[in-house]
């Protein structure tokens, strides 16, 4: 089995968000229904691609390697990650807690965790999608932020 730097799959997660983000925006962007428009498919396409994604990494957890002296913490994150692109929220945010008790984690580790699920619970509602709990008090999941 070959065996992969956990940053090289993080850096490839940027690439599984990418198309559900991409569906949102024309989304906010008001460019989803206009008229003989084919964004409706395309919008399905993209947050089929994302789930397709989400999957292959999932699928991949076992080949993971640590490469840096926080990736332990991260490899429960990237699966975290993963898991609201399935629409997985309740197993998304085991994953997340389980990051978030690992020895080490500092502030800056649940801040980087939050800001993903805000953007991913941001491009769900942006596409009408509720995401509801658990994801509806992050607090609950990272503790609590300075801000809240």
């Amino acid at each position: 089995m070959r065996f992969v730097k956990l940053r090289c799959w993080r850096r490839m997660f940027a690439g599984v968000c990418a198309p559900l983000v991409k569906a949102s925006l024309l989304v906010k962007h008001k460019a989803y229904g206009e008229p003989g428009s084919q964004l409706p498919a395309r919008v399905d396409e993209l947050r089929e691609g994302s789930r397709k994604l989400a999957n292959d990494l999932i699928q991949s957890e076992s080949t993971w390697e640590e490469g840096l002296s926080d990736d332990y913490i991260w490899i429960h994150a990237t699966s975290a990650e993963a898991r609201p692109l399935r629409e997985e929220w309740k197993d998304a945010a085991r994953f997340y807690k389980n990051a978030c008790a690992q020895r080490g984690v500092m502030p800056f580790h649940r801040e980087s965790m939050r800001k993903q699920v805000e953007r991913i619970v941001e491009a769900f509602d942006r596409l009408g999608i509720e995401v509801g709990e658990p994801f509806d008090d992050l607090d609950e999941i990272f503790g609590p932020t300075a801000d809240s």
